[in-house]
């Protein structure tokens, strides 16, 4: 059919950009994420959980790093020449297929899985800025993304380029986080995209995430995906109790709609 590719192409771009204009959290909180294993906040439907997981080429398959003293922010680029930002050289893996992401369900929903290794000689860092995005076009398979080094063009040059249509985007809010334990060799957070927002992509389409921090102060902080979740795209598992979430209850995650804090610390910021 000639027309076939041409209507999944549309479909699927009006699917993933009227998810992503939803899943955004209007209003912006300062949040605090530093209690211990198991601290949780739902933003917008995405999950931001506190929880140690053993980090090591052998557990994780690198997506990116970002380095730098102060402010840091990159993507995973995966272009010749100086990364953008302040993306870090080395063994990492920047072009991630949706099929390849693990998915874990939490309280019967599934969750796109994404772990950070946090990696201060400080113990705390802020994020700033999360976006999450997925390829439209079926046909760009395998091309890297364009190279952006402004994020007020971040958004408009990847959808032009039809490599990145943003599915989730953080908004004006803040996540103070803290490396347990201090240094890098275990990841310190998960970071949890319900599946059903890209059930329009499937096999062979890439996604890219954008993350920033302020108070970065020493050695360099990873994105990853955890090889020990063996699930893939469209069949999940539940993972072991400890194995993501620290111990918790999970169940109570959801349970305050499209935010909701397991200890209420967070202040509307002015």
């Amino acid at each position: 059919m000639a027309y076939t590719g041409k209507i999944r192409v549309l479909l699927i771009t009006l699917f993933i950009c009227f998810a992503g204009a939803a899943k955004v959290h209007a209003t912006a909180y300062s949040i605090d994420l530093t209690a211990g294993s198991g601290d949780q906040v739902n933003i917008g439907g995405v999950i931001f959980a506190q929880g140690q997981v053993g980090a090591g080429s052998g557990v994780y398959t690198r997506l990116f790093a970002i380095q730098n003293t102060g402010v840091e922010q990159g993507y995973n680029y995966d272009g010749a020449g100086t990364l953008p930002f302040d993306g870090k050289t080395g063994s990492f893996n920047p072009q991630l297929d949706l099929g390849l992401v693990p998915v874990v369900t939490i309280a019967g929903i599934k969750y796109l899985n994404f772990t950070i290794d946090l990696n201060q000689s400080a113990s705390t860092i802020t994020l700033t800025d999360f976006r999450f995005y997925v390829e439209s076009d079926p046909s760009n398979t395998n091309t890297a993304l364009p190279k952006v080094t402004s994020t007020a063009n971040l958004d408009s040059t990847l959808a032009a380029s039809g490599t990145g249509v943003k599915v989730y985007s953080f908004g004006s809010n803040t996540l103070l986080m803290n490396n347990v334990p201090s240094g890098s060799g275990a990841s310190d957070y998960t970071i949890n995209i319900p599946m059903s927002w890209v059930m329009g992509s499937g096999t062979g389409d890439n996604v890219y995430v954008f993350i920033a921090y302020t108070g970065a102060d020493s050695g360099f902080e990873e994105l990853a995906i955890d090889k020990g979740i063996t699930s893939n795209f469209g069949n999940s598992q539940t993972p072991e109790p400890g194995t993501v979430w620290g111990g918790l209850s999970i169940a109570a995650v959801l349970g305050g709609g499209g935010y909701f804090k397991r200890r209420k610390k967070q202040d509307p910021e002015s």
